[in-house]
């Protein structure tokens, strides 16, 4: 059987109740984070964008690239009535695409996103042109074990890159909010509940791996 070429494993379609690793970095390397200024009004526009169809599972900012990690709802109700232009996109997607409805309306979004979020960034700084890289990248997340090392690797990625010496103090990732077992209680935290079982178990999963112990697909 002819393989699939490796690309097509960073675009696949957004599909209800699964997980994903979304992420991207700066057309040509640059910096798409230049304050704490920047890095919150990125969370704030996704928070705005995403949260009636995704569960944030985790994230962390870096100066020049970030990694998510999402899952998406079952259910969105009507929430797809609150955005401009959606059944047209959709009507327009059905006509030359067989994805799924939800796909097109998660991706959508998210180019919604980032292109709000540039359009700030640009205007801010006084700069023209692509902001990120051309199509953020997706991985498919297709188990519970590879879900747990892909939080894992989100969490240490700014120790891997040698930003801190310990990425647990490190402000712009969600591993601290994990360290309050009310956040537990989220949808976030029933997914962590799931694999880490509790907080204890979740330092125990983090300290069993180096910054050289990964196998994560990234492109």
């Amino acid at each position: 059987m002819k393989q699939k070429p490796l690309w097509e494993s960073f675009f696949v379609p957004h599909l209800k109740g699964e997980s994903y690793h979304v992420y991207n970095q700066g057309n040509n390397g640059q910096i798409i984070f230049r304050d704490d200024y920047d890095k919150q009004r990125f969370l704030d526009k996704l928070e705005h964008y995403t949260s009636p169809f995704v569960v944030i599972i985790t994230r962390v900012l870096l100066p020049d690239h970030f990694h998510i990690v999402l899952q998406i709802k079952t259910d969105f109700g009507d929430n797809m009535r609150k955005y401009a232009n959606m059944d047209k996109v959709i009507r327009r997607f059905k006509r030359i695409s067989s994805r799924e409805e939800e796909s097109i309306i998660i991706s959508e979004l998210l180019r919604r996103f980032f292109m709000s979020y540039a359009k700030y960034y640009n205007r801010k700084y006084n700069q023209t042109g692509s902001l990120f890289r051309k199509n953020y990248r997706r991985v498919l997340l297709n188990s519970k074990e590879e879900l747990k090392r892909v939080i894992i690797f989100t969490h240490r990625n700014v120790q891997i890159h040698g930003l801190v010496k310990n990425f647990r103090n490190y402000k712009w990732s969600m591993y601290h909010m994990y360290k309050d077992e009310s956040n537990w209680t989220t949808l976030s935290g029933k997914i962590f509940q799931t694999l880490f079982k509790d907080y204890a178990g979740m330092e125990l999963e983090h300290d069993i791996h180096d910054d050289d112990d990964w196998d994560i697909q990234i492109e």
